[in-house]
């Protein structure tokens, strides 16, 4: 996965710590656009490398957002 948009992804997630974000803020952090980004994410999720936390954020669109933490398998493998 090194080298790739997930990897990407995951590292802004993983370095958030226990904040986590949302696509929107990992969408800024990563400058990754949303169709990118979200089936990207969506992998890691279903990878069990991330999951939602319960918590919600507002988007810069203003919308509620899930906030995404990374898992501790992923914080483990994370350099």
């Amino acid at each position: 996965m090194a080298g790739t948009k997930a990897a990407q992804i995951l590292e802004v997630i993983v370095a958030s710590g226990a904040a986590g974000l949302t696509d929107d803020e990992g969408e800024a952090a990563t400058g990754i656009c949303s169709s990118t980004y979200t089936p990207r994410r969506g992998e890691l999720e279903n990878d069990k490398l991330i999951f939602d936390s319960g918590a919600k954020r507002r988007t810069r669109a203003g919308r509620e957002a899930i906030v995404w933490l990374a898992s501790p398998r992923a914080r483990e493998a994370q350099p």
